[in-house]
């Protein structure tokens, strides 16, 4: 099987793959242009967000150009801003000391992940996420009460997939 590659102009890259001189696979794909927006992706358990004290959202964030491919170049400096029930945890940058906690993360490679644990109160919540050279964008949710009986949840907890921990 021989593989080639051919850079058609400066932004599709197509790989063709060839066996007997027939071609047997191939695929395009485009490389991203200039950062244009934050796309926002929202991981809740199946249930939504749990009023009860111990949930957690995860929002992902990826810096994307106008066709929407992921800018893989991108490091540059999120702002957030918090209002709501909700407990800020915030993510971290790898190889970068005090990065917890903060009202703001620098993305890696187009993307990273923030965390909002939830208190036990119910209610709407709104993380509006800022980068200076592309937008603003809102995160907006609401937690659902739970019961609680004798200190504990008359419900089973919740179950992340193994992907998203």
């Amino acid at each position: 099987m021989h593989f080639r590659m051919w850079l058609l102009c400066p932004v599709p890259l197509k790989a063709v793959a060839t066996k007997n001189g027939k071609i047997v696979a191939q695929q395009e794909i485009e490389t991203a242009g200039e950062a244009k927006s934050i796309k926002l992706t929202l991981h809740t358990g199946p249930q939504g967000l749990q009023a009860d004290g111990s949930d957690a959202a995860f929002i992902d964030f990826e810096v994307v150009d106008a066709k929407g491919h992921r800018c893989p170049t991108d490091e540059d400096r999120v702002d957030f801003a918090v209002s709501g029930p909700v407990v800020w945890r915030g993510g971290f940058n790898a190889a970068k000391l005090n990065t917890t906690n903060n009202l703001y993360l620098d993305t890696e490679c187009g993307i990273n992940r923030v965390a909002g644990p939830f208190n036990a109160y119910a209610g709407n919540h709104h993380i509006l996420l800022q980068q200076e050279r592309t937008c603003r964008r809102f995160v907006k949710d609401r937690s659902k009460k739970v019961d609680i009986v004798g200190g504990l949840m008359t419900d089973q907890p919740k179950h992340y997939p193994a992907w998203l921990c």
